[in-house]
């Protein structure tokens, strides 16, 4: 999508995420370097300052920005995002994880699908809506009951208690990694059990193996903000997840 710079004293119309929320808002634009510019955010409220790092999207056309600076809010400083080096987006998703211990995994896609199935079970690929066929939607449903008989067995016996599912929130997702928040502090280099449902045409539900890089509080003190890079992640959900991430830009440039 071809974007329209801003020119300094001009008004603009941004979106961002901030703690579980998507936060729409205008603001002037104090000053321009480059593709760093300086925005004074209209009615700043400080419970929705934008920390460093955050993706700001400028609407109508007006391109994808990073928050370099915030101190000093309601003025902030972003820098441009040029889309072939970069592709990654905010969004509002729950997601499911189970740590995993590092000795239990080695490495390699074959033992990343076997860890994932035993933490989550079978993997089901749900097939595009116009090629599913009345046996399709038998095995489907049956299988999803399974599945329903073994999660009410698993809570009458209260196990399954390492699995956890996070709140509605912010998240920040590539086809590298993700950044949500946790409620317990993980180990640096700890591997995690993800499953991630996106919003595509239809929900597509994502199982994947990543490692813990970075572990920061989070800014109310009740958790902490989680960077997991992907690994052993095969070429189809790279491709599935690029195709949200661009899918969803495009949704927020668009407003």
């Amino acid at each position: 999508m071809e974007t329209t710079l801003p020119s300094r004293g001009s008004k603009v119309e941004l979106s961002f995420g901030c703690e579980n929320r998507m936060v729409s808002a205008t603001a002037v634009v104090a000053d321009i370097d480059g593709d760093r510019i300086v925005l004074d955010i209209d009615g700043g409220d400080n419970t929705m300052t934008p920390e460093p790092g955050t993706d700001i999207y400028l609407l109508k056309g007006g391109g994808l920005y990073n928050v370099l600076e915030s101190k000093h809010y309601p003025r902030i400083t972003v820098e441009k995002v040029h889309e072939r080096l970069h592709a990654r987006v905010d969004d509002i998703l729950t997601v499911g994880y189970r740590r995993v211990q590092a000795r239990d995994y080695s490495g390699g896609e074959d033992q990343a699908q076997m860890i994932l199935r035993n933490v989550f079970g079978d993997i089901q690929h749900v097939p595009d809506v116009e090629n599913v066929t009345p046996a399709m939607l038998y095995r489907l449903l049956y299988q999803l009951n399974l599945k329903v008989d073994r999660l009410m067995d698993m809570a009458n016996l209260g196990r399954d208690e390492s699995f956890r599912l996070s709140d509605l929130e912010r998240v920040n997702i590539s086809a590298s990694g993700i950044r949500f928040t946790m409620p317990e502090k993980p180990d640096p280099d700890e591997i995690i059990a993800l499953r991630l449902d996106l919003p595509l045409e239809t929900v597509t539900r994502l199982e994947v193996l990543g490692k813990v890089v970075s572990i920061t509080p989070d800014d109310k003190g009740d958790g902490y903000r989680v960077s997991i890079a992907f690994t052993d992640l095969p070429e189809d959900m790279k491709e599935t997840i690029t195709r949200y991430v661009f899918r969803k830009q495009r949704e927020l440039l668009r407003r």
